[in-house]
Formats: C-alpha cells, structure tokens, sequence
C-alpha cells in the first residue's frame, strides 16, 4: 500500500472510531467519561499527525519524488528470520546479505532511498524551502523536520551542510530524472566505500540419467564485479537578490540540478568508458558481455528491433516483452516514426517491438563509426544495478570562495552569491550483460 493511502486509511479508521463513541453517548444521553474523553483526544491527535503526514506525502508526489510503498516486516515461520514483503505483485528486487549478516534489497525507480535513522522526518522536508531558508537565514515558514535538517553543521569553506533528508530528497530527484532508471535499473545503497558481489560467468551444465547410470559433472564458474563509486557534482552559484525576490527560485534550482546530473549520470551508465575517463564508470555500451547487434544503415521498418529482441531470446533472456526497454536518441526515435512505406502509408512495429517500451535521451552517443551512428540499446534494464553510496549524497551552500564556468570566475564573498554544491557517488555492474543488446544501425549523416 503506498503511503499516501496508508496515511488516508489510518484518518478513516480513526473518524469512523470517534463517531462510533460519539453515536453511543448520544444513545445513552451522556458525556464522555474522563477516560473517553482522554482517548478521543489521542484519536484526534493521531489524526492530526496522519494529517501533517499525508500532505507531506502529496507534496513529495507533486514534486515527481518517488512515492513510498507501504513496507511489512513478517516473520518467516519456517527459519525465524525477517523477511520483507511488499503489497505489490512485482518480482523482487536484487538481494545480498553482507558478512556481518546483514540483508541489503536494491530499490525500484518509484522507491525512496529509504533512512531507518529518520522515520517519518525524510518525507516531511521540502528541499527547496530548506535551501532558501538556508540561503537568506530565514527560518520562519519552516516545519521542524525542515529547521532539523539544517543542523547539518557548518565547513571551513563558510558554508553549510545540510542534513540526510534534503540529500537523500535531492538525489531522489535526480534518479527520477534519469532515463536508466525509469527503464528499471535497481538502485543499490551502499554503506561502503566498496562492495564486490559474485557474478556467474560459465552457467553449469544438466544431464538426463538412466537408472544406474553416474551423473555426469560440471562446474559452475563465479566471477567476482567491484562497485567503487566515482563522484558527481554540480555547482551553481546564485544571487541573494534572486532568492529573495523569486520565491519559486530554489525550487526552480534544484529542478534544473537534479535534472543536470540524471542526464550526466545517463551518459556514464550507458556509455561510459571507465578506466581513465572522466566518469570512470563502465557503462552498457562498453560492458563486456552485453550483446552486439549493430547492422548500419538507415532502417526501413522494424527488423532491426525485432531481430535483437530475437537475439534476446536465444540468450535465455525470460523477461516478458512488456518489461523490455529499448533507449534511444530523439533523433533515432523521430526517424522510425516517420518510416513510410512505398504505399505512403505509415510503418508499424512489429508484434513484438510494440510491446517494448521506448525512451529517449540524448545521452547516448550519436558519433559512432567516425560518422553520425547513434547508439541504441534494448534489453532488460533491471539487470543494470547502480550502487549509491549513501554518505557520500551531500547538499551544501557555500558562502565564501570562488567558482569558475571556464571563462567566468564568480566570488561569493564580493558579489553577494552563494555556491550551491550537490555531489553524489555512483557505480554500476550488470548482472546478466546477455540480456542487453547494442544497435547502431541508423546513419543519419
């Protein structure tokens, strides 16, 4: 159950209850004795609680955050270990438990990075409002998870660190705004500098037998894959007068922050280089195992596509249709909506390539083969975990310093600005790279 309706079912039960006790003293022509009139006002203010929640909630899903599905924690009669359970139908997401113990669950793109630490606090601050207050020291219009989330302490640098809710909200946005995520990349938080997790690199071999007759053996060959997270940042300084006299600017700020590291963060995730590039990640274009169909040429209807979801198929890849992505340029995108046949009438998808989803960014390369190849990739986008290092998502305003764009140097200090600093620190792997196919079939040179 998501949160939103948690909450709303919570205040119905609770006025349902409360009506209940007026109706009976109405019946009985009486008042509340003191220990009725002591658990009304408990229902009432419980009411009031789930109230504030709620419209903290609304707030979040108005924003774009992702909204909060309903955990249970139920014990699991058979081992007497928790296990989590959700009130949805999905499969589950990737698990691992660590050597202490300890069981980790990748997050889906509409989960939350969730704090334990926090409760109910991380869905009751607005990042924008925080920010602003922050930026001109004003702290009135603030509830008390926002004034909290401010005692983030303070830098050498003459700025201020704001607390876990407003980063954890912030880096919610920007994977919100990144295109691998909503084709279904699971998010991994990490609470270490590294983490290596085991990968089946040579699958195991099975045998019919007859009566009698030894089984043959065979091997199953594990691998081991390293998350080292790399850092991105942004800076942006801003003017006092602009926050004071736009009050819609920090919220704007943020928008355009978070959507400025998804599209970055897309560029490493599907092609980057790793080694000595800039982001140092390995994305899909470059991951070893991921699946080659590149033909070249301009396409006249949906072959291509067809083919490589066929490509799929024949690497075992059981992901239904439907739940297949295929990432591509705009430019890509445009041209296969206005494929015509020699009729004049328009192309369709095949049976199957209508079943798979389509996104676009421009993040993936549009250069390939010294020319004007764009990249495209189709595949099962769950496989691509991205592991978050959840200590090293910082929101930060600094109040002294200089920053440069390259040609133009701003000083905090002489011009009234403030440095808006945000960072976070990713890396990815893929578990199964036959389940994602390259195409860069179409020339538009």
């Amino acid at each position: 159950m998501p949160m939103l309706d948690f909450y709303t079912d919570k205040m119905r039960k609770i006025n349902a209850e409360q009506e209940t006790m007026a109706e009976t003293c109405d019946s009985e022509k009486r008042d509340f004795t003191p220990d009725e009139k002591e658990h009304y006002d408990s229902l009432s203010a419980d009411w009031e609680d789930f109230h504030g929640k709620r419209e903290a909630e609304e707030k979040r899903i108005a924003r774009g955050l992702p909204a909060n599905p309903r955990k249970r924690i139920t014990p699991d009669p058979n081992s007497g270990i928790k296990v989590e359970t959700r009130d949805d139908n999905r499969a589950p997401t990737f698990q691992y438990m660590d050597t202490s113990g300890h069981e980790h669950r990748c997050l889906r793109f509409d989960e939350a990075i969730p704090r334990n630490d926090l409760g109910d606090e991380q869905y009751a601050v607005d990042a924008g409002k925080v920010l602003r207050a922050m930026t001109l020291n004003q702290t009135a219009d603030l509830n008390e998870y926002e004034k909290r989330s401010m005692i983030g302490g303070s830098d050498t640098a003459g700025g201020f660190l704001l607390d876990s809710p407003v980063a954890s909200q912030v880096i919610d946005l920007a994977r919100a705004n990144s295109v691998v995520m909503k084709a279904g990349a699971q998010t991994l938080p990490m609470t270490t500098s590294e983490l290596s997790l085991a990968k089946v690199t040579a699958d195991p071999t099975s045998h019919w037998r007859a009566e009698g007759v030894a089984v043959a053996s065979s091997n199953v060959t594990l691998g081991r894959v390293t998350l080292k997270p790399k850092t991105l940042a942004c800076i942006v300084p801003v003017s006092i007068e602009l926050i004071e006299d736009a009050p819609n600017a920090s919220a704007l700020l943020l928008e355009t922050i978070t959507a400025s590291m998804a599209a970055t963060l897309d560029a490493a995730l599907l092609a980057g280089a790793g080694g000595g590039s800039s982001d140092g990640i390995v994305g899909v274009r470059n991951y070893p195992g991921v699946l080659d169909n590149s033909t070249g040429g301009v396409p006249a209807d949906y072959t291509i596509p067809s083919n490589v979801i066929a490509a799929l198929l024949n690497a075992n890849c059981p992901t239904p249709l439907d739940q297949l992505t295929w990432i591509r340029h705009p430019s890509v995108a445009a041209l296969y909506d206005q494929l015509v046949a020699t009729a004049g009438e328009t192309v369709q998808p095949s049976p199957w390539v209508s079943q798979v989803k389509s996104l676009h960014t421009t993040a993936l390369p549009s250069t390939e083969g010294g020319g004007a190849e764009h990249v495209e990739i189709l595949g099962d986008f769950s496989q691509v975990v991205v592991g978050l290092r959840t200590s090293g998502m910082q929101v930060e305003i600094l109040r002294e310093g200089s920053v440069s764009d390259g040609t133009t140097t701003f000083n905090a200090t002489s011009q009234l600005l403030r440095h808006i600093r945000v960072y976070l620190r990713a890396d990815m792997i893929i578990q199964q790279p036959t389940w994602l196919s390259l195409m860069s079939e179409v020339d538009l040179s």
